[in-house]
């Protein structure tokens, strides 16, 4: 399949249960979404409202309980159903998550960033895998000798820049990040925002951002959808929603972000 082939990924009725009985949590109510190619979409909500759920069943590392996730029209069970769909799948659709659990504490930067390219991109030349990780550490501005260190040795906002590297390095088609900047200082979070944006604008990707924080949010993304509790309560372009709020925990979560930033302000 050509990387020119135009990409759709739509979720039908999706949602999301565990336990059974009296014990089932519904942690995803069922919902309908389509991603374009060139969807920017934000995705926040309180922890426990089911917007990491809803990611981990776009990538296949959960199971939906009813519904159908398909990516240009083939469902996501079949792609992942033999071993070279599911690679070309992973090619197409990549998942970042925090940094912290991310990698193999064993394995320096070079191996973990250069596996994907191997795998999902059938780079065999040492050569031209060395000057791909040099190319993507220069765009996400790090020290290309970093690659031969191991997790526990460079910083949390260094870790999670080769976090995105081993995602970017195979230029997916869409790009989930899951509350890939909450675990940093806020000066780090600025500098890798900064970076996703950059790099989804300038090579044309989706991008899904999935948090908690309401300003990262609406920074690197055009398209905003708010979840609490598994339910979808409000969606539509960022200056929609943050201007005219319907949903009251939207309302809620806008005045929380507008009393914190002049508290804020009123310190400096």
């Amino acid at each position: 399949m050509s990387d020119a082939e135009q990409f759709i990924l739509t979720l039908d009725g999706v949602g999301k249960e565990y336990g059974r009985g009296r014990h089932r949590v519904t942690a995803v109510q069922p919902l309908d979404l389509r991603v374009d190619a060139d969807v920017e979409l934000g995705v926040i909500g309180e922890s426990g409202s089911g917007k990491s759920t809803l990611a981990r069943m776009m990538v296949g590392l959960e199971t939906p309980s009813s519904g159908t996730i398909a990516c240009n029209g083939r469902p996501l069970r079949e792609w992942l159903s033999t071993r070279a769909s599911r690679l070309e799948y992973r090619r197409r659709v990549q998942y970042v998550a925090q940094d912290t659990t991310s990698f193999d504490p064993r394995q320096t930067f070079y191996d973990a960033v250069s596996v994907p390219l191997r795998l999902l991109r059938g780079v065999r030349s040492e050569r031209e895998i060395r000057s791909r990780l040099d190319a993507i550490a220069d765009e996400l501005s790090l020290d290309p000798a970093l690659y031969s260190r191991q997790p526990h040795q460079v910083s949390g906002g260094q870790r999670q820049r080769f976090a995105l590297a081993r995602s970017l390095v195979v230029e997916p088609q869409l790009l989930i990040c899951d509350e890939v900047v909450s675990a940093l200082d806020v000066s780090v979070q600025g500098a890798v925002l900064n970076l996703i944006k950059r790099h989804v604008a300038e090579h044309h990707m989706g991008l899904i951002f999935v948090a908690h924080g309401l300003p990262a949010v609406t920074f690197i993304s055009s398209n905003l959808m708010v979840m609490r509790q598994g339910e979808v309560v409000e969606r539509g372009t960022v200056a929609d929603v943050v201007t005219r709020p319907r949903h009251p925990y939207t309302q809620e979560l806008l005045a929380a972000y507008a009393s914190s930033s002049q508290k804020e302000g009123g310190r400096q």
